[in-house]
């Protein structure tokens, strides 16, 4: 009877119930970011001291040339939690995702733009997953002005903050209640940048 129990319990109960999580060293870093240094890896490790995950962030221009081992990034600014036990980004709302759009992925008129202060899709992102409450904040965003393209030259801060948080018993980030995205980036006469930042309620992430 036991037995049968604990069978019907795996098939029935949320992936985020069954997931055992690791108590993690904390990180509280930041990181200076440029057109000419747009990567970040950054180990997490467990109290134990073994590597339960790697943090690694990349723009758009190099994802277009990179073939390595973390995946295809895409937008501006991307990050990505991957588990070294099966390489899995965490910041994907489900465990079938298999694409790379993500919340971990920032926009132009998300940092410095009208969804900039947006609680999910703004330039501060919160993560609560596997027992973990993971921050992203990129600030110090500049030129607030370009006469090109802010994809071409720039540079700004990320911090991330990485703490235990028994609480957050997910597996993956889950889909967001709403979104805010624009469709437009460009800059104005001025070097303005331009968006058409709107929000929406359907087909999140």
């Amino acid at each position: 009877m036991k037995y049968l129990l604990f069978i019907l319990c795996l098939i029935f109960l949320p992936q985020y119930v069954l997931a055992s999580n690791a108590e993690v060293q904390g990180v509280h870093r930041v990181f200076s970011v440029s057109e000419h240094n747009p990567y970040i890896i950054q180990r997490i490790m467990t109290i134990s001291g073994r590597q339960e995950y790697v943090f690694v962030c990349m723009d758009y221009n190099k994802s277009e040339i990179y073939t390595g081992e973390y995946g295809a990034f895409s937008g501006f600014y991307q990050c990505k939690l991957l588990n070294m036990e099966d390489g899995v980004d965490v910041f994907q709302p489900v465990m079938d995702w298999g694409v790379t759009e993500t919340r971990a992925r920032f926009s132009l008129s998300q940092i410095i733009g009208g969804c900039k202060d947006h609680p999910l899709y703004g330039h501060r992102r919160e993560f609560l997953v596997r027992g973990m409450k993971i921050r992203v904040n990129i600030y110090d965003f500049s030129p607030m002005k370009s006469p090109e393209s802010f994809w071409k030259v720039y540079n700004f801060k990320l911090k991330l903050d990485i703490t235990n948080y028994p609480h957050a018993t997910s597996a993956f980030s889950g889909y967001a209640s709403e979104m805010c995205l624009s469709d437009s980036e460009k800059t104005d006469q001025f070097g303005n940048l331009i968006d058409d930042a709107r929000i929406i309620t359907e087909n999140t992430y």
